[in-house]
């Protein structure tokens, strides 16, 4: 059998010390923060789209200290450039939360408009939190009976702990950007699971098919598993580059208003990218030497 130069799985133990440090990571700040902060859509909420005049000199920094001192603390981001003065204003659902708001405007603020006004109840908030993680809980299932049927019952528990891994880091990475979760942000880890899973089963394709009919032993299972990562990472590579520019692009051009989930994508498909390499594909060769009992070849 052909050997490939670089070890795939000998050097993942370098990304998988890199995945612990980001879980760490992730965990510790949601640990220090109270919990994962929810946006309007899971926690329930106000929101209101308020246009600043453009003689006011004021930006969304400026505007969220007017609220010190107060019993309130929305949160505040730009929508679309700086100069146009747009911000969303949210904030919970506290009796009088949207008076109290509207009266730091009345007095500190000269001259705006408020756009829209939008309400989401805790009791709804809580119902689309609940249908969120049963979504992500069927999806993980179908996939994991999915990729069971088409390859291995082995091939699906490695590739639903590789998503769990993305899924994960990625929420990490929310907590640690301080973005608020929120339905834009589960699109996005959605997303990831749908890029990593199709880089996955790429690779995984490519295992069977270099092992098709053959009775190897670890060490030769091994080896074609690090030939199969070899043959697949051109693919692989170009798949999520050109997605990665076009996110980049994303995060420049897309303003404020998309860049949590624009930034979330991009770092969550770097992490997909490796994942299929690094933690799939390790899981694959640690079932094999620990559950698989290699037969033993005829002279």
């Amino acid at each position: 059998m052909k050997l490939v130069k670089f070890d795939f799985i000998k050097n993942s133990r370098y990304t998988i010390l890199l995945s612990l440090a980001l879980l760490l990571a992730g965990a510790f700040s949601i640990i220090v923060k109270g919990g994962l902060e929810l946006g309007i859509d899971f926690a329930g909420g106000q929101n209101l789209r308020v246009k600043v005049d453009s003689s006011v000199p004021i930006d969304a920094q400026s505007l969220r200290a007017l609220f010190t001192g107060t019993d309130i603390n929305p949160g505040i981001t730009n929508i679309g450039e700086k100069e146009d003065k747009e911000f969303f204003v949210y904030f919970g659902s506290e009796a009088n939360a949207s008076e109290k708001v509207k009266a730091v405007f009345n007095e500190k603020i000269p001259k705006y408009e408020i756009l829209s006004e939008s309400f989401v109840g805790p009791k709804i908030g809580q119902e689309f939190r609940k249908i969120a993680i049963q979504a992500t809980l069927l999806i993980l299932i179908l996939i994991l009976v999915y990729i069971g049927f088409r390859f291995e019952l082995k091939f699906g528990i490695a590739a639903i702990l590789a998503l769990l891994h993305d899924v994960l880091i990625s929420i990490g990475f929310i907590s640690l950007l301080g973005y608020k979760f929120d339905i834009p942000l589960l699109a996005a880890i959605m997303t990831i699971i749908g890029y990593s899973l199709n880089d996955t089963i790429v690779i995984f394709d490519r295992i069977r098919e270099e092992s098709k009919n053959l009775h190897l032993d670890r060490h030769e299972y091994l080896l074609v598993v690090n030939k199969s990562i070899a043959k697949s990472l051109n693919r692989t590579f170009l798949t999520s580059f050109t997605t990665l520019i076009a996110l980049g692009t994303l995060i420049v051009f897309g303003g404020i208003e998309l860049e949590p989930m624009s930034i979330i994508l991009f770092l969550g498909i770097i992490v997909g990218t490796y994942s299929s390499n690094f933690i799939a594909s390790p899981i694959l060769v640690l079932w094999e030497k620990f559950f698989h009992k290699p037969q033993k070849k005829k002279a």
